[in-house]
């Protein structure tokens, strides 16, 4: 799994993407996957 820094890292992107509500669901999905693969967790 992830080391801590990232871990706490993507929770804390991962909240403030879940409050923007700028963004529609589909783009939101595709924040996530891009994250989780440029740190090394694909899908």
């Amino acid at each position: 799994m992830l080391p801590e820094p990232q871990k706490q890292a993507f929770q804390t992107f991962s909240g403030i993407v879940r409050q923007n509500d700028i963004l529609d669901p589909k783009t939101t999905r595709l924040i996530y996957l891009a994250v989780s693969m440029a740190v090394g967790c694909y899908p």
